[in-house]
């Protein structure tokens, strides 16, 4: 298999890869929907100051659900690249011409990402993701209060509602 360019340090509370923050869970989400493997990224678990022991399973860890055949390497922080050592998780680390380049937040590493899974699958149209000018993460058109409420609020409420009242049968009525 050849080694891939890329290398993305994500953040874990324990050793197991079971107890993740909210935005390595996204990244994660992101590897399964954009269908992101071994040979396009490298994956990286870092708890906190150290790095996550690795027990050589993944059985009950979050990778395992997302089938892609994930690269989880295990490094001590001391041979973590300094640049990613200085900024906040997650992070893409890119080689370009024997240059290191980290490009860290959350919005840039998942933009980053889905241009290399696009690359990878362009079938996908997986730019479709991205927002204006393919710069930003595309959001809902949530330009107006009024937008906000029959786009976000009253489709959520409803499935709030039949979720939580499909058991008793009634339907409230004013």
């Amino acid at each position: 298999m050849a080694s891939p360019k890329e290398s993305v340090y994500l953040c874990c509370h324990d050793n197991n890869g079971k107890n993740l923050p909210l935005e390595s869970q996204i990244v994660v989400f992101l590897y399964a929907f954009c269908d992101l493997t071994a040979k396009t990224c490298e994956t990286v678990l870092v708890r906190n100051d150290r790095v996550v022991a690795n027990d050589g399973s993944q059985e009950d860890s979050i990778f395992h659900g997302t089938g892609r055949g994930l690269n989880i390497k295990v490094e001590e922080k001391d041979v973590i690249p300094a640049c990613v050592q200085k900024c906040q998780l997650p992070v893409l680390l890119t080689n370009h011409n024997g240059i290191n380049c980290c490009k860290y937040g959350l919005a840039n590493v998942l933009r980053n990402l889905i241009y290399i899974a696009n690359d990878v699958h362009p079938e996908r149209e997986l730019l479709k993701l991205l927002g204006y000018n393919e710069t930003c993460l595309k959001s809902c058109a949530e330009s107006s209060q009024w937008t906000k409420l029959c786009e976000i609020e009253i489709p959520e409420s409803i499935s709030y509602f039949c979720q939580h009242n499909h058991r008793n049968g009634t339907i409230p009525f004013s």
